[in-house]
């Protein structure tokens, strides 16, 4: 039922922003505006339709972010050149964070501050410039700059600006910083700047040349091409002298160097080591190995191999019976490989030995492997005297047998001390990597020979990473720390790295271990695109056993299952979907604070901000890009509406992501709302708005009434969103009827002016009228005022229900009697004519609902309906259209 809640006073014929805007509670986030020096975007002042762009200067804002934490609070210099051109310089720092503090409008001296107050009335975009300085691609994610280069940075102005649907840009240039002079080394080794034919394609580095010789990366740093004799070759190989040319990647973009790569013949003399092994039968023309030993910088010195298979070996005698004899080297390619050159290269031969067999070695009494691991932790150790070699079945005397040990690699954490002979410390147990070379010769005969090499590695103790090697990825402040056995997330741009993972091995030292990522068996420094990784955790000091190797995923985004997190049901379960409008509003000026405050998700992922996020308001069928939703321009006023979010996809980073087939961006419509106060009313149906501000405006209540807000007084200042019902499909009787009109009219009734007894209540007049109903002192005011009259045989019927051409009729005699409209005895009967049911108004009413179309109080859905029983979601709808048509 409706409750007559009149408090006296005057008709109501406005509602407040504030009272609409109470229905709705929340604030808005933290704008992250990048500040630093002032910016001049020169516009020029323009018509009606907005500011049109002049030519002008601009000075963007650039932000680093030095200490790694992604706040990028560092401003970065910027200066203008001698023509006019705004640069920055590149660095370490990059990528920066680009932005805009002031706009200056062109021919006046008027100054506007872009800032916390008014960002969201503008959308900043950062794009590659071409070659006649226009914006070209996709906006760079998150307006950032990661490279050298010329950009364009455009500035939109948002409906509530005073440049609305104006786009203005200004072009600035990060200046990549030179290529320093360099030299070229081998194999990663910074001394190692003599290039040997080998046979193989050369892995050739760059460092600089002058101190402290840092070591440039290729793909961030520069990509190389060669040249040999002015042609372009796609490796360096053969001797001769080749030209590197390097071009700036990153933060050298846009600079270039070169420098030369002399890569000399192999020479074969007397500082060649050539073996050829023992042989029972015919020698092979190939020996086992070919190397060589140079001198590198700062006294170093480097081995050197051939491929063997580029020369041949060949006796200069008969080997017809066992014996050793020597051998010269020939090759095919005399322009890579040089053979002599000097007197004593003439003459040079190596030799090689023809026996009755070749010798075999044991160690322990098994067969002698390549390898060896030990465990110093179990007292493991290697005995040397324990290698034996046999002539067959005969075993050769030790005399006959040599094994050289000599370090391959030592412990350089101080926790071994060594004592200098290898020898004695592999028997000793002490943990590192040992390289022996064993040899059995009979030195008086020739009925055996033979040769081995053999690895020895003596860790400090075995690790079984399944119970002593525990990993935690990284988390945001406040999540719990778990270890984990895979891990994955969504593509985010975020560069992922093996440092980003806490590994512990159960006490024992991390330096050492080693935790690398990698992208199928190649070492990667950092995850960035979706893909299959593993993080992998080796050790040259401990034997691991159990699983080493963790899968990392990083995942697609897939932006078909795009949602906006801040969305609600309609009575939390139920209902319709809806953003409810809240104070201040959801800011949606940049695409990370869009993805903030609408709570952008896909899946249980949130949406990453490296996609360009555009939203739009539905104004009278055009669509009209806004800073922020749920506030009109001058965002002050809550307003709802239809909205629709755009989330663009860049070019560069389209493979992270699964996207509508043809497709690049997804656009997700939505419907924002006040928050209305009952919960079976919801944003959808055609009488929300009426039946809210009926309810603001004390007009009508609900069948259930919704719980009240105060502010910090007593004061009312809302209703609890959803915790009322008001029956919009009820219909209505003649008592609730006067009840609503009593209520628009403000009236207040004297208690004292004998229309009120304590014992029968309202003195109505009627016979059928309890005084003591809820509607009693209403009917009494309606008789009074003449709005609704009674039956000639003296009742009042207030439970029976009315017609919509009655209420038209009672609302018409409310105006003309209660406001005094004198509209309503005009003839009004044309507007009614044109209504298609207008015959089925009976004929006592036609001039209520002719007044009622005119006024725009019935007919707007092109029908009048009159027979039709009057509902309250109607009712509501007919009181405010005519007491509160611009409300």
């Amino acid at each position: 039922m409706t409750a007559c809640t009149n408090n006296g006073g005057k008709a109501r014929r406005v509602v407040t922003a504030a009272l609409v805007g109470v229905l709705s509670v929340g604030a808005v986030p933290a704008i992250a505006l990048a500040t630093g020096a002032d910016v001049s975007l020169m516009f020029a002042p323009g018509g009606e339709g907005g500011m049109e762009l002049e030519k002008g200067t601009a000075k963007p804002t650039f932000m680093a972010d030095e200490d790694g934490d992604l706040s990028y609070d560092d401003p970065i210099r910027c200066d203008e050149n001698e023509d006019g051109v705004w640069e920055v310089a590149a660095s370490d720092d990059m990528p920066y964070l680009v932005s805009v503090d002031k706009i200056q409008v062109a021919g006046t001296n008027d100054e506007v501050d872009i800032n916390d107050s008014n960002f969201k009335d503008y959308r900043v975009r950062v794009y590659r410039a071409d070659e006649d300085g226009n914006a070209t691609g996709a906006a760079l994610s998150g307006n950032k700059v990661d490279d050298a280069g010329e950009y364009v940075i455009t500035v939109t102005g948002l409906a509530g600006s005073p440049y609305a649907g104006q786009t203005f840009k200004s072009n600035f240039v990060v200046k990549g910083i030179d290529l320093p002079q360099v030299v070229a080394f081998e194999n990663g080794e910074k001394a190692d700047m003599t290039f040997i034919y080998t046979g193989s394609a050369l892995d050739v580095d760059f460092k600089t040349a002058n101190s402290p010789y840092d070591v440039l990366e290729e793909g961030k740093d520069y990509t190389v091409t060669y040249t040999k004799g002015g042609k372009a070759v796609d490796s360096v190989t053969d001797a001769g002298t080749y030209v590197a040319t390097l071009k700036g990647e990153g933060k050298y973009a846009g600079s270039e160097t070169s420098c030369p790569v002399e890569v000399g013949r192999f020479k074969i003399d007397v500082n060649t080591d050539i073996v050829i092994a023992p042989f029972e039968e015919s020698p092979d023309a190939t020996p086992v190995s070919v190397s060589r030993e140079d001198a590198g910088a700062n006294g170093s010195k480097f081995t050197t191999f051939l491929d063997p298979s580029l020369v041949s070996v060949a006796p200069t005698t008969s080997t017809s019976t066992p014996g050793t004899y020597q051998f010269k080297v020939t090759t095919p390619d005399g322009a890579n490989i040089q053979i002599g050159g000097q007197v004593a290269d003439a003459t040079k031969t190596w030799p090689g030995r023809k026996v009755e067999n070749i010798a075999t070695f044991t160690y322990k009494n098994a067969s002698l492997e390549d390898s060896y691991e030990l465990d110093a932790s179990k007292g493991e150790e290697f005995d040397v005297s324990d290698i034996e070699a046999f002539n067959g079945k005969t075993e050769i005397a030790d005399t006959e047998v040599s094994v050289d040990v000599d370090y391959d690699k030592k412990v350089e954490d101080g926790s071994v001390t060594y004592s200098g002979d290898a020898k004695a410390d592999i028997e000793a147990g002490l943990p590192g990597v040992y390289k022996l070379v064993v040899t059995a010769d009979d030195e008086d005969g020739n009925d055996y020979a033979g040769a081995a090499t053999v690895t020895v590695t003596i860790y400090k103790g075995s690790l079984d990473a399944d119970t002593s090697v525990f990993v935690y990825p990284p988390v945001e402040p406040g999540e719990d720390h778990v270890a984990v056995t895979s891990y994955e997330k969504g593509y985010d741009g975020v560069p992922l790295e093996a440092n980003d993972f806490e590994v512990t091995f159960n006490g024992k030292k991390p330096d050492d271990f080693t935790v690398e990522l990698l992208k199928g068996d190649e070492v990667v420094d950092e995850a960035v695109d979706a893909g299959e990784y593993k993080l992998v955790v080796t050790s040259s000091w401990y034997k691991l056993s159990g699983t080493t190797e963790m899968p990392v995923t990083i995942s697609k985004v897939d932006l078909t299952k795009l949602e906006i997190g801040a969305i609600e049901k309609w009575n939390g379960v139920a209902g319709e979907n809806y953003l409810p409008a809240k104070d201040g509003g959801y800011d949606v000026s940049t695409s990370t604070s869009a993805i903030s405050s609408l709570e952008l998700v896909y899946g249980d992922e949130a949406l990453p901000d490296v996609v360009d996020v555009v939203v739009e308001i539905n104004d009278e069928g055009t669509w009209k890009e806004v800073g922020t939703v749920g506030l009109d321009d001058d965002e002050i006023t809550l307003i709802g509406g239809q909205y629709r979010l755009t989330a663009t996809v860049p070019e560069d980073i389209a493979s992270n992501f699964i996207l509508p087939e043809g497709a690049t961006s997804v656009t997700v419509p939505f419907t924002v709302s006040l928050g209305g106060s009952f919960k079976d009313v919801q944003p959808s149906d055609w009488y929300f708005e009426p039946v809210e501000k009926a309810l603001v405006a004390g007009y009508m209540n609900g069948t259930t009434a919704p719980e009240p807000v105060y502010d910090d007084t007593t004061h009312q200042v809302g209703y609890v969103p959803q915790s009322g019902t008001f029956s919009p499909l009820s219909e209505l009787t003649r008592g609730e009827v006067a009840c609503v009109l009593y209520n628009v009219s403000g009236a207040d009734v004297d208690e004292t002016d004998k229309s009120y007894d304590e014992n029968k209540g309202w003195l109505t007049g009627f016979s059928d009228v309890d005084g003591k109903q809820f509607y009693a002192e209403a009917v009494y005011w309606a008789k009074q005022n003449g709005v609704i009259n009674g039956y000639g045989d003296g009742t009042f019927q207030p439970l029976r229900k009315i017609t919509r051409e009655e209420f038209a009729c009672m609302l018409a005699n409310f105006a003309e009697k209660v406001l005094g409209d004198e509209d309503v005895a005009k003839d009004n009967s044309a507007a009614l004519a044109e209504m298609p049911d207008a015959d089925s108004v009976t004929e006592w009413a036609e001039q209520g609902v002719a007044w009622a179309v005119s006024k725009k109080v019935m007919g707007n859905d092109g029908r009048v309906s009159p027979a039709a029983l009057m509902n309250r979601g109607t009712c509501a709808s007919m009181v405010v259209n005519y007491m509160l048509p611009e409300a």
